[in-house]
């Protein structure tokens, strides 16, 4: 049994959705879009005597993203081109199962198991995150070490570079970054 306000509430929301509907079919994947506000294209018109606006909020997603690989103790160096910024998607500092190219394990009798830092990700956000340029040793100091002693780790860091739009950046503080968390 649907009741008077649970229809409205249905009502709202069918056009919530065609509203959204209609955005993504213009607009997604597209560096920018354009499209005229009728109340006819988004379905029956709720209020016909009253004056509507639709505003959007948008971000899109970088075109390029960065990896890098520093070995247990060396250092790490990302950076942007002059009024780019960056913005941490992922980090990862101990041991994954598929290793690294860039730092081959040394079999020492120790056994290939997966260890990685609770903490990556939030150490290189603050580090680096909204930053022009920043450096860190990927070691057991900055990071803690997450594997049994003696096993070798590495730093994997993905990044983007971005128009220098620091204050949508610096929102991301305490939580990761989404991976489309650009505007142009």
């Amino acid at each position: 049994m649907i009741l008077r306000g649970d229809a409205e509430v249905l009502s709202f929301l069918f056009h919530v959705c065609a509203l959204l509907q209609k955005t993504l079919d213009e607009c997604q994947d597209r560096r920018s879009c354009r499209f005229l506000v009728r109340s006819r294209l988004f379905g029956v018109d709720p209020c016909p005597a009253t004056a509507k606006y639709l505003l959007v909020w948008y971000k899109c997603r970088p075109n390029e993203y960065k990896s890098k690989v520093a070995c247990e103790d060396d250092k790490l160096r990302l950076s942007c081109k002059k009024n780019m910024v960056i913005a941490i998607y992922s980090a990862i500092f101990g041991r994954t199962q598929g290793g690294s190219l860039e730092c081959p394990y040394q079999n020492l009798g120790m056994p290939m198991i997966e260890c990685k830092s609770a903490t990556a990700l939030q150490l290189m956000i603050k580090r680096c995150h909204g930053k022009r340029s920043c450096s860190i040793y990927a070691s057991t100091y900055e990071f803690g070490d997450p594997c049994y002693p003696g096993i070798q780790k590495h730093l994997n860091v993905i990044y983007t570079c971005g128009n220098g739009e620091k204050q949508l950046l610096l929102r991301h503080k305490s939580s990761p970054p989404e991976v489309d968390a650009w505007k142009r």
